[in-house]
């Protein structure tokens, strides 16, 4: 390939279907489930006796292989339960970040990032000029609802930096976000229950004037947690995935509740403090990668661990041996096609960015999307 081998495998493989755990499907289907498994031991011997009798030609191993098939039937549906509750086996993803895009040509630069992947991940930064951004501005519903129009098949993976994230979900579920995280640092989480969400009253405490939390991370988000817990329970049953944003200096231990219950799909480890691209990872967040990895493992949940900012083809290495399966990049992908002559160059040149991202995770054996 006169692009080079990665960019000819990139062209000669395509993904035909990406499934996703659908909560509202998981809870519809759980009540007769659970029926069935309250049923099949008083119809089994009933359904075996009557099989048998129109049956006789059939051998001995084939009867008994014919009466393990409830069973194996019965595990299977344990398996898709599990996978509906984020037990599935994980994949390597690497999401473009558009904040590091050039936002003149928007549309295309997406395009290029998805030529090969119709179906992969888009990350969007949602900055709202509070001190969750570190008062930077970037875009809004608007600009998803257009990037959802242009791409159907895309995921868009959407990151609330804001300090108010409740103003916004409801918009960015309707402007299209395939999945939508917020940080366990915003204060307006503090007290907030579903009745004031609902009714539109979860706006920042009083008192709070902005500030991240209610003070030290070491000790102060306690009271966010609960409102992390109805946030989340709010966004999946819009039918959205849901993950919580942790900063640089917030212990991982917060949101390890969320995880052991199964409340969120994602935890973003940010590796840098958000509001700008172009800044350098910050190693030590990877210690914390580390830890959120092991709890997920002993809490026997298949959860996401995404990292961003700073992350490049030097650094993927190190994040994914960490622990991460999602690497977020922005200024690694788009920089590099800055200069090329034309977008089919640029989209050779953005291919090759992300496969040199990905070869880490292709290494640790995830399944790359």
């Amino acid at each position: 390939h006169p692009d080079g081998i990665a960019a000819g495998a990139q062209r000669m493989v395509r993904t035909a279907r990406v499934i996703y755990p659908r909560p509202e499907m998981h809870a519809a289907y759980e009540p007769h489930f659970q029926r069935y498994c309250q049923l099949y031991p008083a119809l089994a011997p009933v359904f075996h006796a009557a099989h048998t009798s129109t049956q006789t030609s059939t051998s001995a191993p084939e009867q008994q292989q014919q009466q393990q098939q409830p069973q194996e039937r019965q595990c299977t549906d344990e398996k898709s339960k599990e996978a509906s509750r984020g037990q599935s086996v994980l994949q390597g993803i690497v999401a473009p970040s558009i904040l590091a895009a050039d936002f003149s040509r928007l549309g295309e630069e997406v395009e290029s990032v998805l030529c090969n992947n119709l179906r992969g991940w888009v990350h969007v930064d949602v900055f709202d000029g509070s001190a969750m951004c570190n008062g930077n501005l970037t875009i809004g519903p608007p600009v998803i609802s257009s990037l959802r129009a242009a791409h159907p098949a895309a995921f868009l993976d959407v990151h609330l930096a804001v300090d108010e994230p409740c103003k916004y979900v409801d918009a960015v579920v309707q402007a299209g976000a395939s999945s939508v995280t917020f940080h366990l640092e915003s204060p307006s989480l503090r007290g907030l229950t579903l009745e004031r969400l609902k009714a539109g009253r979860h706006g920042l405490p009083a008192g709070s004037n902005g500030q991240q939390g209610a003070g030290d991370p070491a000790t102060g988000f306690v009271d966010n947690v609960e409102g992390a817990r109805v946030l989340a329970s709010y966004l999946k049953s819009l039918g959205v995935r849901v993950g919580v944003a942790l900063n640089p200096d917030t212990p991982e231990t917060w949101v390890l509740p969320l995880i052991q219950e199964a409340s969120i799909d994602l935890v973003l480890a940010m590796t840098v403090n958000p509001g700008w691209g172009g800044q350098s990872l910050i190693e030590s967040v990877l210690t914390k990668v580390s830890r959120l990895r092991e709890a997920s493992d002993q809490f026997q949940r298949s959860i996401d661990i995404q990292v961003d900012g700073g992350i490049s083809s030097t650094t993927a290495s190190r994040a994914v041996a960490s622990g991460a399966n999602i690497l977020v990049a922005g200024s690694a992908i788009f920089s590099r096609g800055r200069a090329a002559p034309s977008k089919d160059a640029r989209a050779v040149s953005y291919a090759n960015a992300i496969s040199a991202i990905a070869e880490p995770l292709s290494k640790k054996g995830y399944a790359v999307q």
